[in-house]
């Protein structure tokens, strides 16, 4: 009785060990930042055991066998960070991933960073560059509101995360 106790206990900590987040951070210190976090547990380095709910960020929710550690869903988180604050865009747009090995290559914990400037009302001019971030959510209303402009300025590359007039924040998967 008492060994199945234990048991439960043990598969319990591991369950909440290994469960992924997802979070947005705004500091509001000098520059108003956005950080975005969405980490990923992964069996023999494909497997996804636990991942963080981007559609709830901050709220301790997680994702079985998903993997939902992609930048669209940063981006969506970033967006959303945004309309939150009040942001009229973005300013230096950043991710990157890291990457920790437990147990040799048992198990990894995968994360992915994103970070940017939000640009309030009112800063739209001072230094650099003013991104529009576009989540997919928004792309996806606009594309069956309105067919897509017909612009030279947009970008059509692998990935870029540069804005240009009229073309948005613009992703591309493969």
């Amino acid at each position: 009785m008492a060994a199945g106790k234990s048991a439960s206990a043990a598969v319990a900590v591991l369950c909440a060990a290994l469960c992924g987040c997802a979070s947005i951070n705004v500091s509001r210190v000098g520059k108003v930042m956005v950080d975005v976090e969405n980490t990923n547990w992964l069996l023999f380095n494909f497997i996804p055991l636990a991942s963080g709910n981007p559609e709830r960020p901050n709220a301790n929710d997680c994702r079985f066998f998903r993997d939902t550690v992609n930048l669209a869903n940063n981006i969506d988180m970033v967006d959303r960070a945004v309309r939150e604050n009040g942001a009229v865009g973005v300013r230096d747009l950043v991710s990157y991933t890291t990457d920790e090995y437990v147990l040799f290559v048992l198990l990894k914990h995968h994360a992915m960073h994103t970070s940017a400037e939000l640009v309030m009302p009112g800063d739209e001019t001072r230094g650099g560059e003013v991104q529009k971030v576009e989540s997919r959510l928004i792309r996806e209303e606009r594309m069956t509101a309105e067919p897509p402009p017909e612009s030279p300025e947009r970008v059509e590359a692998p990935f870029s995360p540069v804005w240009r007039p009229g073309g948005g924040l613009k992703l591309m998967d493969f």
